[in-house]
């Protein structure tokens, strides 16, 4: 899964890439990947979280400095919890039995990453290690949630009316 969102991000996040250094990016389409929810408001708010993760690895190859990535790192985590709320409140909507683990594991990362953010604001962790873990995170995320989310879709279309 990895490499699959390597290629959807543009880089290889194992090397630094140089070239992405004045690379403006359009956005990003799931919706033909293995990534896809199929749910149209999920899948955009997966791709903004592509587009910001692209943006740290700008800062990892050297366009930006401590603040530059201190302020990424505070909008992405702002960003998720607007992405989880959203995430919990369509699978409150689909009745999803999952839900509390579900939002246990969204506190986890949230709390995750604001002891990131302590320890690069204490120079405790290089910018490459934040971006390496978000890489890592997303793709479990978006990989998981993808699945689940395409079963209760056909769940529900299963059910008689």
């Amino acid at each position: 899964m990895l490499s699959k969102l390597a290629e959807i991000l543009g880089f290889d996040p194992r090397r630094d890439d140089a070239n992405l250094a004045g690379r403006r990016y359009s956005a990003i389409q799931l919706s033909d990947t293995p990534l896809a929810t199929g749910d149209v408001y999920l899948d955009t708010q997966h791709a903004l979280l592509v587009t910001l993760i692209q943006r740290l690895h700008k800062v990892t190859v050297g366009v930006g400095n401590h603040h530059d990535l201190l302020d990424l790192m505070r909008e992405v985590r702002k960003y998720l919890e607007f992405h989880f709320l959203s995430e919990e409140n369509v699978l409150r909507t689909v009745r999803d039995p999952m839900l509390p683990q579900h939002a246990k594991e969204h506190s986890g990362m949230l709390n995750e990453l604001s002891m990131l953010i302590s320890r690069v604001q204490n120079d405790r962790v290089s910018a490459r290690a934040v971006r390496d873990f978000l890489i890592a995170w997303l793709s479990e995320h978006v990989q998981h949630e993808a699945e689940h989310f395409r079963e209760l879709m056909a769940n529900a279309r299963a059910e008689p009316a």
